[in-house]
């Protein structure tokens, strides 16, 4: 009986809780399905915008085709304009070494008289009175800026290679068409592949096309020995005489010449005349090795 009771007096409490539990359970589930309809709000809103783009563009692609055909057309034109302009200015692709610039030879003059190798033993004579073709030689080879060498040392090796006629020859001097390609090679220095000049038999005058090739060689730092009939030289040489030709302008067909033989010599100055009545027997351009 007590128990009955007790089971009467405690159904009301259990009531409640369980009507308690319900509501919270009910609660959740409200609160869930509101986040549900929210969440969906959101997705439908986000889709919304996405057709709103998609209608968007669906639209207007072929505005947009155009604007974009239209800046690839303007670039390409800008590219073409610098291309162009770069051109008619002489822009290089690429940035080219410039060429050396020529090798331009000082004005060494020399005498063969008058000086401390005159003296000097030499074919029948002496340098003053035989030896214009050394001290000629002397001049080119002194003039590039290497070694310096005087008629002397220049006499001497013409005597030992053979190339002075030599005492009780009967001639005087040295002959210039010993003068090899090898020996200016073993100097340091290079032979032109053709003579302007080379007439052994006779002295000649000078045509047009040898003018030229003389003002060729000299714009381009070479120096000429030149073999030349003296007698119609400024100096009045009997005979055959060396010199050094140096320039020539075709305007006044004045030709200047470094001459051992001319009281110029003594102050280190070349002599200029008209080469009209000069005849030549030879004429050999010669420079300092390219390096």
């Amino acid at each position: 009986m007590d128990s009955d009771q007790e089971a009467k007096e405690n159904t009301p409490s259990r009531d409640y809780a369980n009507k308690s539990i319900q509501a919270a359970q009910n609660a959740r589930t409200a609160k869930r399905a509101i986040s549900t309809v929210k969440n969906a709000e959101k997705v439908a809103q986000a889709a919304q915008k996405v057709q709103a783009v998609g209608t968007f563009i669906a639209a207007t692609w072929e505005f947009w085709l155009i604007v974009l055909v239209i800046i690839v057309i303007v670039a390409l034109f800008l590219v073409i304009i610098t291309t162009i302009m770069g051109s008619s200015n002489g822009a290089l692709p690429s940035p080219q070494p410039a060429p050396p610039p020529a090798q331009t030879p000082s004005e060494v003059v020399y005498c063969q008289g008058r000086e401390k190798w005159s003296s000097q033993a030499y074919n029948d004579g002496n340098i003053a009175k035989t030896g214009c073709v050394p001290t000629s030689m002397a001049m080119v080879l002194s003039s590039y800026g290497g070694t310096i060498y005087d008629p002397g040392q220049i006499a001497t090796m013409f005597h030992n290679n053979g190339w002075d006629y030599g005492p009780g020859s009967g001639q005087k001097g040295t002959n210039p068409w010993r003068i090899t390609s090898a020996w200016l090679n073993s100097m340091g220095f290079q032979r032109a592949q053709a003579d302007v000049v080379n007439s052994s038999k006779s002295p000649v005058y000078l045509d047009t096309k040898q003018l030229q090739l003389i003002k060729n060689y000299t714009d381009a730092g070479w120096l000429l020995l030149a073999a030349v009939d003296g007698h119609n030289l400024p100096t009045h040489v009997n005979g055959p005489h060396e010199v050094v030709i140096e320039d020539f302008d075709p305007q006044t067909n004045i030709i200047t010449v470094r001459d051992p033989n001319s009281p110029n010599c003594r102050s280190g100055k070349p002599v200029s005349f008209n080469v009209s009545n000069i005849r030549w027997y030879l004429i050999i351009p010669v420079k300092i090795k390219s390096i």
